[in-house]
């Protein structure tokens, strides 16, 4: 319960009379202690709220960057140059500061500075060049580099070196907030603040789903300067009135396209609307798209983009290699690979589900490697336990859904191997970038079969955007096959299907046939399901290997609701059945429209089959009947 709200309680109770032990006090004490027996109860009530409404209004330091003679004798003529020199950064904004090239000049205190030599890191990477000027002198920044590029410490330096500057914050209060999109990522996050801001005797406290809740609630008592979480567990505790934000001016939303596809933009804002106005918000992610954009600019004030070379590229340091081949030539291609890299490093092993995960993961233990399994079905301590132990070496192979494509960050991984293709750009950018990292060279290997087109043309555009050579093979399975869209879905604004798109859905399957006789009849079978899109608009089947669904939850009761829109819930869905799920709508009370151009609460289902779509679909209805039996029926867009 909030101090005041207490205060409020618990006013019209006597007010004990007894004096606390203070021990050796001098003269100003005793006086002080007089004063405040001597108000009245109101007298006491309006100090409090004096205290507080001043504890508000104080000035947040936000502008703390002094830059070294050298850097701020630059002509703009010289920023540009050093711009294109670091890696071909764009900038957008007004007023954006002249990028560093050394740690010396921005200031950083001295133990922080042998921390990174110790630690390799002997200058700034792009990102943290142009990142950290501007954040140290208090812009609201959006920053977009590839994976592996050290966004993570473009954050974490400028954020101790904030809550340095501010006023120390009290039991259950925090200086700055950085939000996660997943268990992994916050718990990684979190190892390193702990790092950075051990150094000057600073805290840091992770607050995620699946963890005990009181060693958290504990850690917050103590005193936490920055506060890692994922938005449910934050909003969970936030809602309980277990620790203020009032005073947290520096709010940091990293990976931010997997954290509003995975739906958190409600959470996101409700949070954000709590913290001080003038706060600092900051956004990071290897991948920007335009629906992230509009979101920041609700958020942010005045705000500087920064970008780092292509947007959605995987680093150029990973070379990158597809095997077309069967699956049955899968599993030996696999050891080969691992006997040859394993030798040198850490090795990621990726599939689609969480049943491929664990029959690999057998294999791999039967051939005599060193193996662990990861995924989300699978309890936050054991997920944090397993990443643990491959930190810290004890196997060389770890196998995995796409649960760990993001937030996994460990330097002594030299290869990915994706042992089944993944179904979007941006899955397989983020997957093959946790090698490479801090400037290391990767190696990235996919396994594509001819069931793989739709992925096959997802992993080209990538391929295409990073420079790399396509390989025939990849390029003769991609033909007449459009990839989807960069978020993983394809494009367009839902099921609103007309003669024009029965048209291009048949032109599709058109250009994936060249035999007349074969095109015929299928130009028939097509002309068919058009009309049954027409008349029926329930089903979209893009091509063999894309179909996508719905699953409209907004009418679902809040317990049931919150079950099937859960973010662990959905990662285990999407491990189970292999498909990917995302989001989207707003919430509306009974009674009450979407406001124009917006639509009702609904989960977004995208897979390779329409098994697989029917498999999650039945996935969600048996998860909302757990969470509440007496919750509306699910009512779907897609149907068999």
């Amino acid at each position: 319960m909030d101090p005041l709200d207490a205060f409020f309680d618990n006013l019209n109770e006597e007010a004990p009379n007894t004096a606390k032990a203070t021990g050796v006090v001098d003269e100003d004490e005793l006086l002080l202690e007089k004063e405040e027996i001597e108000k009245t109860p109101v007298e006491k009530l309006e100090s409090k709220i004096e205290i507080k409404q001043e504890e508000q209004r104080l000035p947040i330091r936000k502008n703390i960057y002094i830059p070294s003679s050298e850097i701020s004798s630059k002509s703009q003529t010289d920023i540009e140059d050093l711009r294109k020199r670091l890696g071909n950064i764009v900038v957008h904004g007004l007023n954006v500061l002249c990028p560093i090239v050394n740690w010396t000049d921005c200031g950083l205190p001295a133990p922080l500075m042998s921390h990174l030599r110790l630690r390799g890191f002997k200058q700034p990477t792009s990102i943290q060049c142009q990142a950290i000027p501007c954040i140290l002198s208090g812009r609201d920044i959006i920053g977009c580099a590839v994976t592996g590029s050290g966004k993570t410490l473009a954050f974490i330096i400028p954020c101790l070196l904030h809550v340095l500057a501010q006023p120390p914050t009290g039991q259950y209060e925090a200086a700055a907030v950085i939000l996660s999109p997943t268990r992994e990522l916050a718990y990684q996050t979190h190892i390193e603040c702990q790092k950075i801001f051990s150094l000057m005797d600073k805290k840091s406290a992770c607050l995620v789903g699946g963890n005990d809740i009181e060693n958290q609630l504990r850690a917050i008592k103590n005193g936490s300067n920055v506060i890692i979480a994922t938005p449910g567990r934050f909003i969970d505790l936030l809602s309980s009135s277990a620790f203020n934000i009032k005073k947290v001016s520096y709010l940091v939303i990293d990976e931010a396209d997997r954290m509003f596809d995975l739906g958190f933009e409600p959470q996101v804002i409700r949070i954000a609307e709590r913290m001080r106005k003038d706060r600092q918000t900051l956004m990071f992610s290897a991948t920007f798209p335009h629906t992230v954009e509009r979101i920041a600019r609700k958020l942010l004030q005045n705000s500087i983009e920064i970008v780092v070379g292509l947007r959605n590229v995987v680093t150029p340091n990973i070379n990158q290699s597809i095997l077309v081949t069967n699956e049955d030539n899968k599993f030996n291609s696999l050891l080969k690979i691992l006997g040859d890299y394993t030798t040198q490093g850490q090795a990621l092993v990726f599939t689609n589900t969480q049943d491929r995960a664990e029959d690999l993961f057998g294999k791999l233990n039967k051939s005599g490697y060193s193996v662990g399994l990861l995924h989300g079905s699978m309890d936050s301590p054991d997920r944090n336990s397993i990443l643990h132990d491959f930190r810290e070496g004890r196997f060389s192979v770890l196998v995995l859904t796409s649960v760990g494509a993001r937030g996994i960050d460990i330097a002594s991984i030299i290869c990915v191997i994706n042992y089944d293709a993944p179904d979007h750009e941006a899955d397989y950018v983020h997957r093959v970038g946790r090698t490479g990292r801090a400037g290391k060279k990767g190696y990235a290997f996919t396994f594509v079969t001819d069931k793989d087109k739709t992925a096959a043309a997802g992993i080209k555009n990538a391929m295409k955007k990073s420079g790399c050579e396509i390989p025939k093979d990849l390029e003769d399975l991609c033909q007449g096959v459009k990839a989807p869209g960069l978020n993983g879905f394809w494009r367009g604004s839902g099921f609103k299907f007309d003669k024009e798109e029965a048209k291009s859905l048949l032109a599709l399957r058109k250009a994936q046939n060249d035999d007349p006789l074969q095109q015929k009849e299928e130009e028939d079978q097509c002309e068919e399901e058009a009309k049954e899109i027409i008349e029926d608009k329930s089903v979209l089947k893009v091509n063999d290997n894309l179909y996508i669904g719905e699953a409209n939850i907004n009418d679902y009761t809040k317990k049931a609701r919150a079950s099937v829109s859960s973010a662990d819930n959905l990662n285990s869905v999407m491990d189970e059945t292999g498909t990917m799920i995302i989001q989207k709508g707003v919430f509306c009370p009974p009674g009450v429209k979407p406001l124009a151009g917006e639509r009702r609460l609904y989960l977004r289902i995208e897979g390779t089959t329409k098994f697989a779509v029917q498999a999650a679909l039945n996935r969600i209805e048996e998860m909302a009947n757990a969470a509440d039996p007496i919750k509306s029926k699910l009512k779907t867009k897609f149907q068999l």
